[in-house]
């Protein structure tokens, strides 16, 4: 009977040293598998606000869309943000922004943008211009890292951003450790063709390149698509509309939409008639 009191105490501690050693073991393949997969986490950033202006081939006359409620509901039998997604094209610059979250146990640097599946093409679209409801201000946030490409350039480099802007080509590169995470807004312009395409972030570690595709949209904080649009700012366009009061699309006389540096400007006064 003595015997038997000594040794179960023994057993128990070798029992709890095989899960101690399973529990070590799961948490090194854990460990192992994040080291073998992508070095950054995306996920939807906050600082990107859409662009200002839209175009659509389709040339949109008084009796198709005026004075129709924009919806913000989604459906297609009046205009909707939905509806705007699928069907127009943003003016000039487009992008998004995204929170990158550090995976590796050693630094990772991220580097550039790079371009992939572009399809250009002409002509220009010439239907409808059409600026929709402004996006509140998402509150302050860090300073988010922001680069960007003209999309439709012979050799499109990374450059350095401010707002639609592009400036000289980036040459800062951003080092983050494991757990760092930091906001990457990026933009993409055109100014002689419409494109679509795709996107990739460059990044380093461990003495390779990766390139982390993009999304182009998100959908309850998972990537809904990678496929990019962006359009030149050229016009005449056959007709002009602007959200008004109420969030109706209302067209106005084209003697109200200015232009500068190929962009659009809306600066009637404002009292806008549902004709």
């Amino acid at each position: 009977m003595a015997a038997a009191l000594v040794v179960w105490p023994t057993i128990q501690g070798n029992a709890r040293d095989d899960a101690n050693d399973k529990d070590e073991k799961k948490k090194e393949a854990a460990e192992a598998a994040v080291e073998a997969g992508q070095p950054l986490k995306l996920s939807p950033g906050v600082t990107y606000y859409g662009p200002s202006w839209y175009v659509s081939e389709t040339s949109y006359g008084t009796d198709q869309l005026n004075g129709q409620p924009f919806k913000q509901d989604g459906g297609d039998a009046v205009p909707s943000w939905a509806w705007l997604r699928k069907n127009w094209i943003p003016l000039a610059t487009t992008g998004t922004a995204v929170t990158v979250e550090s995976q590796y146990k050693v630094t990772v640097v991220v580097q550039a943008l790079e371009l992939r599946d572009v399809n250009c093409t002409l002509p220009l679209p010439r239907g409808t211009l059409l600026q929709p409801p402004t996006i509140g201000d998402g509150g302050e946030v860090a300073t988010p890292v922001s680069m960007g490409m003209r999309v439709d350039s012979l050799r499109p480099i990374t450059r350095t951003a401010e707002g639609s802007k592009l400036g000289g080509p980036y040459t800062r590169q951003v080092a983050l450790n494991k757990g760092d995470a930091r906001e990457v807004n990026i933009t993409f312009t055109a100014e002689k063709r419409a494109c679509s395409f795709q996107a990739r972030l460059v990044v380093n570690s461990k003495g390779k390149q990766y390139r982390l595709r993009l999304p182009a949209t998100w959908k309850d904080g998972k990537p809904d698509s990678y496929t990019f649009t962006v359009a030149p700012p050229r016009k005449p366009y056959k007709s002009h509309y602007v959200v008004g009061d109420g969030n109706m699309l209302v067209a106005v006389p084209e003697t109200d939409i200015k232009w500068k540096d190929g962009n659009p400007a809306y600066t009637g006064n404002g009292e806008l008639s549902y004709w």
